[in-house]
């Protein structure tokens, strides 16, 4: 198994196993599937070569295993902020600590782009996440209400 940085190259491989994801958790994501449907294919280029994130795959060999992404955050001014975004891992490879890779490339991205602060959230619902993300050191600091794509207000 290897970790790569996806690039615009990669956006069809990037658009599939995205919509794979909204389609099979269609609310643990903030992006609901019809609207990455609506992308065009220069939005799905576009978002492979946007300076501000890092989409990264999980390969098995030459199979798109899964899929993460890191973005320095819009709502912080100093530029310092990341956040992780769109963790996915197909089903024929989730339960082998795969997680942990995903996201040691993640913060290996933050460390090498100056990141101070990183946020990880996750549905409360979505315990698989949580556990995951407090296996690799993070710690909750919060909840925030939020309405899912599939209707769902939850935290």
């Amino acid at each position: 198994m290897r970790v790569r940085r996806l690039t615009a190259g990669d956006w069809i491989a990037n658009r599939a196993i995205r919509l794979e994801a909204l389609a099979e958790f269609p609310g643990n994501y903030f992006t609901s599937l019809a609207e990455a449907e609506a992308r065009t294919d220069a939005d799905w280029q576009a978002m492979l070569a946007d300076p501000k994130m890092a989409i990264f795959g999980l390969f098995d060999g030459e199979a798109l295993a899964g899929l993460t992404a890191i973005y320095i955050a819009d709502a912080d001014p100093s530029g310092k902020t990341a956040g992780f975004a769109m963790s996915y891992i197909r089903p024929a490879w989730r339960g082998q600590g795969h997680a942990a890779t995903l996201h040691k490339a993640r913060l290996d991205w933050a460390r090498a782009n100056g990141m101070e602060r990183v946020i990880v959230s996750h549905r409360a619902s979505n315990e698989p996440s949580r556990k995951a993300i407090e296996r690799s050191g993070f710690t909750r600091t919060g909840a925030v209400a939020h309405l899912w794509p599939d209707g769902v207000a939850e935290d």
